[in-house]
């Protein structure tokens, strides 16, 4: 099905003039409002913001939860500084798993001294 025909009451020169990027995420707001959709708020935003904006907005509006924004950094390293990188990180992952395990031991051993009858604290 064409995103145009899933957005019944946005006219297909309309899609066209905010893209075919934005109209794909004003489809999935659509999707899921059904017949509360409000069109008219919606290509406005579609208009007025940027894409990566439209795109939070529409996230934000789906989830109902604020998506951090990023950023895409490149890096320049020489051949010779690529093992030690490779080590940093591999060291990093390895504190990262550590401690997970460390974690999960505690709420293993929490759950052992929870007698039985007693319902978990929150």
């Amino acid at each position: 099905m064409a995103i145009h025909e899933q957005l019944p009451r946005i006219h297909k020169v309309e899609l066209q003039q905010v893209g075919w990027a934005k109209a794909t995420e004003l489809a999935k707001v659509a999707r899921r409002d059904g017949q509360r959709f409000d069109s008219a708020t919606w290509l406005h935003k579609a208009r007025e913001l940027p894409k990566e904006e439209f795109k939070r907005e529409v996230s934000k509006h789906l989830t109902g939860k604020e998506t951090e924004s990023w950023e895409i950094l490149y890096f320049k390293a020489y051949k010779s500084q690529l093992p030690v990188i490779e080590q940093a990180l591999s060291g990093r992952i390895q504190c990262v798993e550590r401690d997970q395990r460390r974690c999960e031991r505690r709420r293993y051993l929490r759950q052992r001294q929870r007698p039985h009858g007693h319902p978990r604290r929150r």
